[in-house]
Formats: C-alpha cells, structure tokens, sequence
C-alpha cells in the first residue's frame, strides 16, 4: 500500500508513471495520424475508382458523407440563438481563465460558483 511506502518514493512511482501513460499517448497520436493518411489515400483511391466502398479480407470501406456546421459569423449566430432560446446549440461549460478574470474584478457572475480543484503538480526533479 502507498501509505507505507516513504513520500519521495510514491512521487517518483508517480512520476514514472505518467511518463510510462505519455509515452503511450504519443505512440497513440502518431498511430491516429497514420490512420487518418491511410484512410484519406483510401478515400482518394476509391474516388479514381469512382466507387463507393471496397474490401480486404477483414474489412470493408464504405465512404460516408455528413454535414457539420463552421460558424462564419459568430455575432449573428449569438444573435440567432438569443432571439430564439436556443442554447442548446453551445457546450455548456464555461471559459474558466474569463470566468476567473471577471471573479477577480470583484464581479460575480451570476449562476456560477467557485469550486475549487485540488490536484498535484508533478515535475522531473533536478540533479543536485
């Protein structure tokens, strides 16, 4: 159990750690890009084909198409929204570095409350 063990030794069973999951984490970014270069030369390989999906023994491709929104004109759409109650259309979190910065104004913005995050710093200690 970690209680047992002396601080300095847990912090560094910590440290190792993370860099063991950041590790990972990078070989997981570098096979997300990998997979995202094969399935565009398959999107552009089916395209001079003129096909709409194809096989391997595994697998088939099927290309998909939807539709996402790029907002263009944030004003009006705030606009929009307003005028029409409908705030669903946002995430609902808010930007807390702004929402600090007002707080420390001495402004309280309303229907919010501070809640405090209690989590440990982690650094690669110096050599003496």
């Amino acid at each position: 159990m970690d209680n047992l063990k002396p601080i300095g030794e847990v912090i560094d069973s910590l440290y190792t750690l993370r860099s063991q999951r950041l590790e990972l984490e990078n070989q997981v970014k570098d096979m997300k890009k990998t997979e995202t270069e094969i399935k565009q030369s398959i999107i552009a390989r089916l395209d001079e084909l003129q096909l709409a999906s194809g096989r391997g023994a595994a697998a088939t491709a099927t290309i998909t198409h939807s539709t996402t929104a790029n907002v263009t004109d944030w004003p009006a759409l705030y606009t929009y929204i307003k005028d029409n109650n409908m705030f669903e259309l946002l995430h609902r979190r808010l930007t807390t570095t702004l929402w600090a910065a007002i707080e420390a104004d001495g402004t309280h913005v309303p229907g919010t409350e501070p809640f405090v995050v209690v989590d440990l710093s982690l650094t690669k200690a110096t050599k003496s």
